[in-house]
């Protein structure tokens, strides 16, 4: 079973923190090129994993908080679906931050209010 509960709000956050990475990179993207694709795909995953640790005391200690009081957690095998949790805020910090240059580098930055990323940033809250 995955963290359904806390896939609500961490990995978006963290989705979002990516692409901000790219955009707040924007020149240094536009200077270099491609080579900060790896770059900002580093900050994203780092933010990502500052994020999940922070996140990952309350998971343990706190568990029927992080999951909303949505279930009972006394059955929840922690470690498998904290692990589960991780990879997914790695994925969401990594690939905006790597698709946002991509977008930038391709000179498509007006572009980017088009994509996934922006429509996402766009989300009512």
């Amino acid at each position: 079973m995955l963290p359904l509960a806390t896939i609500l709000l961490d990995p978006p956050t963290t989705f979002m923190a990516g692409a901000i990475i790219a955009l707040l990179s924007t020149k240094l993207i536009r200077k270099s090129g491609a080579v900060e694709v790896w770059r900002s795909a580093t900050l994203g995953a780092a933010w990502a994993v500052v994020y999940g640790l922070a996140v990952g005391w309350m998971y343990f200690i706190r568990t029927d908080w992080m999951y909303v009081y949505l279930m009972d957690t006394t059955n929840v095998p922690l470690v498998p679906t904290y692990l589960a949790f991780f990879v997914i805020m790695l994925a969401f910090g990594a690939v905006p931050s790597a698709s946002g240059v991509l977008i930038i580098v391709a000179g498509m930055l007006a572009g980017f209010a088009f994509s996934p990323v922006a429509a996402f940033l766009c989300l009512p809250v």
